[in-house]
């Protein structure tokens, strides 16, 4: 074959040319490329092509500037394999018939080539802030205007390209600035290629990826320590971080003139805190210093702060005697020494000012001093303050002046009034000296009296004689002495408690001691002055007497109680003849007496045996009428009381039962009572009908519903449901179970049939006697088909329902008769019947060789050839469709007529010897179909017809039936 092919080859080196030429857009043969178009193939490899045509026995090949590797072919189709070469290439597939028409169609194959290398550029540490360079590159991929480069930061896509115009495989790369964020940290940056074939569907992915990790220190650190420091004092310094990210990897240091110093470290959220002892062991300037940084980048930050360590001596105060006379000089002396910094200001201070000095070296500051006896006591201080730091620190002493004791008025008078009950003065006379003088005080008999801070007592009045004595001498002093203390009530001038007896006659008197002499007032309730004589006492003059007595030295008040006694009383407002209760209440007393003393009181229930006092919860079988007696050492009194016991409204179920059967069609009674005193108002509501209460119309389903009642009186109300539930005969209606079902064959369906009713009916449905489960899932065939009966039961009575169903299915061709045969000659009528099922009934259509002299059935299921020719001859295929789908199947005609067969041949051959090449290659191709014996109608389905695509499909084969 290769060396035929040989022969041929120069004779067919402008055959596309010619074919074009020749066919100007004509297919009378029905070409087909099967296939998708375009046909997407990988570049470097090798892919079929499959023609297929409705001439037989004719020339026919392929022409395309690929490479062909392998060529066969049969009487109704050509078929090669190709290597992909080219990135755009147009495969024709030509027939040259017996009579030199020309058929020719072509199809696209697209080479790809799917994405060889993808890589990312981006660093995978990244400073928070700063902007970085995200470049993706792709290598060695096409075609382009089917690929797309996505840049994606974790699931968001930060960029997609698409590219178009670009001719074969290419390498693309794209940069894209990207600014550093804490919420980058963590994440996986991707670079993304995707090469996506439509309409074919297929999809090449590859991918490149980096996990980034950010950080940064976008504030300096910031120290926080005393500017100025004292030599050997303890003085900490904080150094804090902010914002620093990540915060477990910030290293920070504190050092003191480069020396790291010992801290300890917190973290909170983000902020990170050091602090640490600086060393104030030597004077002078200092550099305290913090530094932070961020591992593993290592960028860093540091802050520096001069501190001063300082050196300051306590000042030393020297007083030349510190215990002197009054009248005698003495020398103060302050001594300050070395200080660093040096400048230094002394200042001694008693009262004011006394001396200023100023100095850079040791400083010693004097000042003599003539003592007083008013500086006893003073307080002389030394006070030295450190050049330009405003620092001080002070020395001092306390003077101690001795002088002769002395009285004077302004420390002991020499009359006193003192009042009872207040501190003596400490001491109660004094007198002025140094050291402080000895004060004695003796009253009349001689007696020593010691004053100081106790506490005055009217006994204390009288005249005294004082004396104040130290080392330096004495003075003395008389003193009369008066002692005032303010009004009060004893028990036997004016006793408490006074008790009379109703109807005989009583004094009343009460009296105060105090000095001065008080003024004593009784009154009650803001009447007149009660000390006086009642000739007759009634139970109206009992009560509390408030006595009042003052003097200007206070007010003393008390309280005298007045007891009146006489025999019980009952009255109506103490003891009401009638009593109401309310269940649940306490009752403190139900009946009482007036009566001094308190009457005993006893109230005892006819004809049992309760009695009438506190009760701690009342019940509504406490009523009944209770007879009262009151009884004291004085008398007695009776009475008799009726209590009434009221309740609120309460429910029963015997009363109101919460549950009611009706049966639709009775007379509706509706009845709900309720207990409790006064009898309790009951209305029930349902819907919009107000009160239901009583006889009404015969019943009907609606009736059913919860039923809201109302108990109400003065004290409370009361609420209860009443369910109302209308049982009534089973009943079917299309809702509940439809009377035309209409189902798919294969499909799996839910066979439902409900009926209305109450209870719930029980439904059975059956299908020419055989019981049919219902609300179960069934698998559809047409034998389904059919009508159903159910029957629906409840204790009220049945219903009967009459389903029909009907099953739908994709129709089948059983068989395509051809009267008289398949073989047959020319001038010959012929007629194929297509005999097909399905439901809905299907359509028929046909598709022929040629269209000549052909006569259609009215439903189109049989094609008449009324007098057969050659172009008749061929493959026949009926298709039926209905909703469901469709089926195809095909039958072949041979039309024979000997004699002329030959002729043709003879004639075509020569006619076809002035064609250069052409008689030759179809004399090659016709030995390939005899080789090959590949009949290319029973080894693949013929091709579906489709679009301008020219896409096909095989088909199913079915059974031919025999005529």
């Amino acid at each position: 074959m290769n060396r035929g092919l040989g022969l041929v080859c120069p004779c067919i080196s402008h055959l596309g040319v010619w074919l074009l030429l020749a066919v100007s857009a004509r297919n009378p043969c029905d070409l087909r490329i099967l296939g998708p178009v375009p046909l997407f193939a990988e570049y470097g490899k090798s892919i079929s092509l499959n023609c297929t045509m409705r001439c037989p026995n004719s020339a026919k090949g392929w022409e395309t500037s690929l490479k062909k590797t392998e060529l066969s072919e049969g009487s109704y189709w050509t078929w090669t394999t190709v290597a992909i070469g080219e990135w755009v290439s147009y495969p024709q597939c030509y027939v040259i018939d017996v009579e030199g028409d020309v058929s020719v169609t072509n199809t696209t194959i697209k080479a790809y080539q799917p994405p060889e290398n993808v890589s990312i550029s981006l660093p995978p540490l990244m400073q928070v802030g700063h902007p970085y360079f995200f470049t993706c590159s792709v290598q060695a991929v096409a075609p382009m205007e089917y690929f797309t480069m996505f840049l994606r930061k974790g699931n968001t896509t930060l960029h997609a390209t698409s590219y178009h115009n670009v001719f074969g495989n290419s390498n693309f790369t794209h940069s894209q600035i990207i600014i550093a964020q804490r919420a980058d940290h963590g994440v996986e940056y991707t670079c993304l290629a995707r090469l996506y074939l439509t309409p074919s569907g297929e999809l090449f992915e590859k991918s490149a990826s980096v996990l980034v990790h950010t950080f940064g220190l976008p504030k300096e650190p910031t120290i926080d320590v005393l500017d100025y420091m004292e030599l050997g004092s303890v003085v900490m310094a904080t150094c804090k971080v902010a914002e620093a990210f990540p915060l477990e990897d910030v290293e920070v240091a504190l050092q003191f003139d480069g020396r790291d110093l010992n801290v300890s470290v917190t973290r909170d959220n983000d902020m990170l805190t050091l602090e640490g002892a600086v060393p104030s062991d030597w004077p002078g300037k200092h550099m305290l210093a913090c530094q932070a940084t961020v591992s593993p980048k290592g960028e860093a930050k540091t802050v520096e702060r001069f501190v001063y360590i300082y050196s300051f001596p306590e000042p030393y105060l020297n007083i030349q005697d510190v215990n002197t006379l009054a009248g005698q000089d003495v020398n103060i002396t302050c001594v300050l020494q070395k200080s660093d910094p040096r400048e230094a200001l002394v200042v001694i201070k008693g009262n004011a000012t006394l001396k200023t000095c100023k100095g850079r070296t040791e400083i010693s500051c004097s000042h003599i001093l003539r003592i007083e006896k008013e500086d006893h006591n003073r307080k002389i201080t030394c006070e030295a303050t450190l050049g330009f730091l405003n620092i001080f620190k002070t020395a001092s002493f306390v003077l101690n002046v001795s002088y002769a004791p002395k009285f004077n008025s302004s420390l002991c008078s020499k009359t006193h009034t003192w009042v009872e009950g207040a501190q003596a003065i400490i001491p109660s006379c004094e007198a002025v000296g140094n050291p402080p003088p000895h004060v004695q005080c003796t009253n009349n008999a001689g007696v020593n009296v010691r004053w100081n801070g106790s506490e005055i007592t009217r006994n204390q009045s009288g005249i005294y004689q004082c004396l104040a004595t130290n080392k330096h001498g004495h003075d003395a002093i008389n003193i009369a002495v008066t002692v005032e203390y303010g009004p009060a009530f004893s028990e036997f001038t004016c006793p408490s408690t006074l008790m009379w007896v109703e109807g005989t006659a009583a004094t009343f008197s009460c009296e105060a001691d105090g000095r001065p002499t008080p003024r004593v007032e009784c009154t009650k309730d803001g009447g007149p002055n009660a000390i006086r004589h009642w000739p007759t006492v009634t139970r109206h003059d009992a009560g509390t007497y408030r006595c009042n007595t003052s003097n200007r030295h206070g007010v003393a008040l008390k309280n005298v109680a007045v007891r009146v006694e006489y025999k019980p009383g009952f009255s109506d407002t103490l003891c009401p003849s009638s009593v109401t209760w309310v269940e649940g209440t306490d009752v403190t007393s139900a009946c009482q007496a007036s009566g001094n003393p308190t009457p005993y009181i006893e109230c005892i229930q006819e004809g049992g045996t309760k009695t009438l006092t506190n009760w701690s919860h009342i019940t509504r079988y406490d009523y009944g009428t209770y007879q009262c007696h009151a009884s004291n050492i004085h008398g007695f009194d009776v009475k008799n009381v009726t209590v009434t016991v009221e309740y609120g409204p309460e429910f029963t179920d015997v009363l109101c039962p919460s549950s009611q059967m009706w049966v639709e069609g009775d007379q509706d009674i509706f009845t709900c009572n309720a207990d409790g005193n006064p009898a309790p108002v009951v209305k029930c509501f349902v819907d919009d009908r107000p009160d239901v209460q009583g006889h009404g119309p015969g019943i009907t389903r609606p009736h059913s519903g919860l039923y809201q009642c109302k108990a109400s009186n003065l004290h409370g109300i009361a609420l209860k449901n009443v369910t109302v539930v209308t049982q009534y005969p089973p009943k079917f209606n299309d809702a509940l179970c439809l009377s035309l079902l209409t189902w798919t064959e294969g499909s799996l369906t839910t066979f439902s049939c409900e009926a209305d009713g109450n209870p719930t009916p029980s439904v059975k449905c059956t299908k020419d006697g055989i019981d049919k489960p219902v609300n179960q899932w069934l698998k559809i065939s047409r034998n389904d088909s059919g009508f159903y009966q159910c029957i629906a039961r409840n204790s009220h009575g049945s219903d009967v329902w009459n389903v029909e169903v009907i099953v739908e299915y994709k129709p089948d061709i059983t068989c395509i008769e051809i009267i008289p045969s398949e073989s047959i000659y020319r001038g010959q009528k012929v007629t194929l019947k297509c005999q097909a099922n399905g439901f809905p009934g299907p359509t028929y259509h046909w598709r022929t060789p040629y269209n000549s002299s052909l006569t259609y059935s009215p439903d189109n299921s049989t094609v008449t050839i009324m007098a057969a020719e050659f172009q008749h001859g061929g493959v026949y295929e009926c298709e039926v469709r209905n909703k469901h789908g469709s089926n195809r199947q095909q039958k072949e005609i041979h039309v024979k007529d000997i004699l002329p067969i030959i002729l043709g041949v003879v004639i075509g051959a020569l006619a076809l010897v002035g064609m250069a090449g052409i008689s030759l290659k179809i004399y090659l191709l016709h030995r390939a179909e005899i080789s090959q014996e590949y009949q290319v109608s029973r080894a693949q389905g013929v091709a579906k017809e489709e679009n301008s695509t020219n896409t096909y499909t095989k088909m199913a084969q079915f059974q031919i039936c025999d005529t």
